[in-house]
Order: structure tokens, then sequence, then C-alpha cells
């Protein structure tokens, strides 16, 4: 403004430095010769605030950039210092999408009913479900029956309890001389499965006692001396068993029966243990007769070997 200014004073009256007379017409390089002023000749311009905000969708969010307006000052005929300074352009600001709830809430499948029925759609195809027999440990099953087309249960199966041990002892056992024994114990009758365990306990041992040698009969056998246990009887060492001694026989003559003794046919006898072969007795005794009472004689017996009387 001041550069147009000192052009039209020095048209006018003239300039002294260069001569030149007042109307006659300045260079454009002179024109440009005169010192400027350094302060701004122009106003900032006020930078205005957005008028209208982003909109978010529920589809996406977009950021538009703010329409701003730019307000055309006119230049003042001296340069003030700026009252406002140039206010930032804010960035808009995206905010989440909230995520919509659901309407409608899953429907609970509903339990099987008691009695299930059949539609016209769907006519129930039952399937027997087989017991299951309880055990000792294990609960069983009553019989039921579902559908094998959709799996609904008709006739639900009721649980058995199991029916527990049978519990029966098992004796114990006493330990042998060799053998070992067992304590007292119990199974199951039904399952089998052992309850009470039966421990073993160790054998005894056997009781050594020492034998004298026993001789040989005519009809015994001996036996050699050894050891023996007194428990059980078994023979530990010796006790070999002798041969018989065997008869000592000895000719028997025959006797011919008396009276008064008997008698004997021909035969041996032993002399150690008394058996005999042959020798059968023959027994002896009197041979009576008898005479009955007549007259003065009273009835009397005599024996028709010896002839000894002997009154009736």
């Amino acid at each position: 403004m001041l550069a147009v200014m000192t052009l039209s004073l020095g048209i006018l009256g003239g300039c002294e430095g260069c001569g030149k007379q007042g109307g006659e017409p300045v260079s454009q390089v002179e024109a440009t010769n005169v010192p400027q002023s350094s302060e701004p000749t122009e106003k900032p311009a006020v930078t205005l605030e957005p008028t209208t905000e982003p909109t978010a969708t529920p589809e996406s969010v977009e950021t538009s950039e703010p329409t701003t307006e730019t307000a055309v000052t006119p230049e003042p005929s001296s340069t003030p210092e700026p009252t406002e300074k140039p206010t930032a352009t804010p960035k808009a600001t995206e905010k989440p999408m909230a995520t919509p709830e659901p309407t409608e809430k899953p429907t609970a499948t509903p339990e099987p009913t008691a009695e299930p029925t059949s539609t016209p759609e769907h006519k129930h195809q039952a399937v027997a479900d087989a017991a299951v027999a309880a055990t000792c440990t294990k609960n069983g099953l009553t019989e039921g029956s579902h559908c094998s087309v959709c799996g609904v249960v008709l006739e639900e199966q009721k649980v058995v309890p199991a029916t527990g041990h049978k519990e029966v002892k098992d004796v114990a056992v006493a330990a042998g001389c060799e053998t070992e024994g067992l304590t007292e114990g119990s199974h199951c009758s039904v399952c089998g499965e052992v309850l009470v365990k039966q421990e073993k306990t160790p054998a005894k041992g056997h009781a050594v006692e020492t034998y004298a040698e026993v001789a040989s009969t005519c009809v015994t056998a001996g036996r050699a001396g050894g050891t023996n246990c007194a428990t059980c009887g078994k023979i530990l060492s010796g006790g070999e068993a002798l041969p018989l001694a065997g008869h000592t026989l000895k000719d028997i003559p025959a006797k011919k029966a008396t009276c008064t003794e008997d008698g004997n046919e021909a035969g041996k006898e032993c002399t150690v243990c008394g058996y005999k072969e042959g020798g059968a007795v023959i027994p002896g005794g009197h041979d009576w007769r008898y005479v009955e009472a007549h007259g003065d004689v009273a009835a009397y017996r005599y024996c028709n070997t010896c002839l000894r009387i002997e009154p009736q």
C-alpha cells in the first residue's frame, strides 16, 4: 500500500534524487526499489470448526473430513497483531459399534414326558431294552423300551440295587509235619470272590523218636531199629522189615481115645507158636449101656468099653 502511495507522489511532484519531474512516468524497476514494510500485510484467515460430525452406521464406521469455510477479512491500513490463533482441526473420533443383543433366546429342549405320544406324522416304533441282572457289587436295570426312530424313551429302565455278597466260611486247615496249613477265611457263595483271604501257616516238622528192633515171629515179619516221627508215625531212618522166622514143627503121633482121655490123629505142631498141621482130636468117653430096674435090682448103666458101672 505504501509503495503505491509513494509511486503516486513521485509521479505528481517529481523525484529529487533522480531528477524526474512531476508527471513523468516512473519505470517498473524504480517502483520496485521503494522500501516495503516488513510487517505482514494480510491477516491470517481464521479456521472455523467443522459444522457437522461424522455419523456411524451399524454396518461400518466412515470418517468424513470436516468441511470448513474461510472468511476473507479486508486489509486494514495498519497491520495489527493477530488476535486469534489458528484453531487445530479436530480429528474425527471413531466409536466402536455396539454388538446388538439377540432378540430371541434359545428354546430349551423339553424333557421326555412319562407317557410319550405319537403324532400323525410319526408313530413310535417300540424296541425293548433288555433287563440287566444285578450282581453282588453292581446295580442292575429293569426292562424298558425306546423308539427306534426318534430315540424317545417309552418305558424308563429302573435301577435294581446290587445284591451284596453271601459270605461262606472257609475252615482253617491245621499244619502237618511236612505240609502247610491255612487260617480261617471266607468267600462269596454266589460270585466266588474271596472276602477274607486264607493265610498259609508253616509246617510243624517231625517229632523224632528212636525205636528198637522188633524180632520176627513165625507168622509176623519183624523190623530193624531206627527213628520215626512220634506225631505222624513216618519212619525217618532204619525200620527195614525182617523176614519171617517160620514154624519149628515136630511130628504128633496118632493117639487112640479112651473112656477118660481124648485121642488125636497124626500130625505136626510148631514148638514156638503151637501152630498145628493135622493131628485132629478124637474125643474120648464111655460107651454107656442102660439097664432098667427089675426085682430087687435098681436101674444102672455100664460102659461097654471099660465095663464101668454107675447107678442111674
